[in-house]
């Protein structure tokens, strides 16, 4: 858990900064911005958890884990969205401070995400059966016969 929670601090920068640049610079209203942040940081999050964090826990091909990972963390970006949006539009203070929004949002959906990259999205694949091992096995049974 402490790798996903400095992962995700870093993917929280990755998020606010991407969030910041696109209010500021490209002038997009924050909803918009704040989907723009959670893509930038999900695919930051996934690269650094698929190396670091769960690494070796999933067989499957890079490109699948990644959607995987999006699917899961889709959860935890709707809650986080859901909390940032209403901190935005509640008070003059949140619109004004509209990267502390996002940061609460982002909170509300660590859990969410943690949980889901853990369970499902880097769980551990089942070994294969050692063939080789279960063919003597049944070799032995029929010699003894």
């Amino acid at each position: 858990m402490v790798l996903f929670g400095c992962v995700g601090a870093l993917g929280m920068a990755v998020d606010l900064s991407v969030l910041t640049a696109a209010v500021e610079l490209l002038g997009l209203e924050f909803r918009i911005a704040r989907v723009l942040g959670f893509l930038a940081a999900v695919s930051f999050n996934f690269a650094l958890n698929d190396r670091v964090t769960f690494r070796g826990a999933g067989k499957a091909r890079l490109g699948v884990r990644y959607l995987r990972y999006v699917a899961v963390c889709s959860g935890g970006m709707a809650l986080n969205y859901a909390v940032s949006v209403r901190l935005f539009s509640s008070s003059t203070w949140f619109e004004a401070y509209y990267p502390v929004a996002a940061a609460a949002g982002v909170a509300a959906g660590t859990t969410v995400n943690f949980l889901g990259a853990k369970l499902l999205a880097f769980r551990r694949e089942p070994e294969p059966a050692d063939a080789d091992l279960h063919s003597n096995a049944t070799d032995v049974r029929a010699d003894d016969h």
